[in-house]
């Protein structure tokens, strides 16, 4: 059946999209290696916003895995200065990694907000867990990698959402209970002229009604 072709197929793409995660795993920690290329990089990047590029992120993953009913999106826009298919490529793989630890009928979360001029991406899935071993190994990059040879695939994505939101100066943070919940948290600075515009509205409204 139709369902059926979509899995085979899916099932003869994971050689491939391994082998594509691996060279961009190569390539983000060459870049965060150099530092003068990771500045081209980042003075190259046009901000984006981030809602839509999260909500396609999310349903086209939800959508691969036939998990679109488990999918729960609530997210505040806003624009940081990260290239949108480098922002994408990151939420798909936290996403597929949710989907993929967490049995079917169970909520995936993907939640957005700013806070202290940053965006905050949270996806949160009711899966098996992570102890951690498993998530210091997500940050020891060398070591990482050895490991992934061993275990091909297991947490690389993971690897490239650290490593794509390092290289535009933000964070990854995971918290995660064995057998219950696991929180991924991306941290993104906000665009210069999104702060400078939110200050302005700020100091429009103080001086109209004050």
């Amino acid at each position: 059946g139709l369902r059926e072709d979509e899995t085979r197929r899916s099932e003869e793409g994971r050689p491939l999209a391994l082998i594509q995660n691996f060279i961009t795993y190569a390539d983000l920690e060459l870049a965060i290696a150099n530092p003068e290329t990771a500045d081209k990089i980042r003075a190259r990047t046009e901000p984006c916003f981030t809602a839509p590029v999260i909500t396609a992120a999310a349903l086209q993953t939800a959508k691969a895995v036939g998990r679109e009913a488990d999918l729960q999106i609530e997210l505040q826009d806003g624009s940081v200065p990260i290239s949108d298919w480098r922002l994408k490529k990151a939420v798909q793989e936290v996403v597929d990694n949710a989907f993929k630890f967490s049995p079917a009928g169970n909520p995936v979360k993907v939640i957005s907000h700013i806070k202290d001029n940053y965006l905050h991406i949270f996806v949160i899935d009711q899966g098996c867990g992570m102890d951690a071993e498993q998530i210091s190994a997500i940050g020891a990059y060398m070591q990482f990698q050895r490991r992934l040879y061993e275990r091909p695939g297991h947490g690389l994505g993971l690897a490239i959402a650290k490593l794509t939101t390092a290289l535009y100066g933000g964070e990854i943070n995971i918290e995660s209970f064995i057998g219950q919940q696991t929180t991924v948290r991306l941290t993104l600075p906000l665009a210069t002229e999104t702060i400078h515009r939110d200050e302005d509205i700020a100091d429009f409204v103080e001086m109209r009604y004050a």
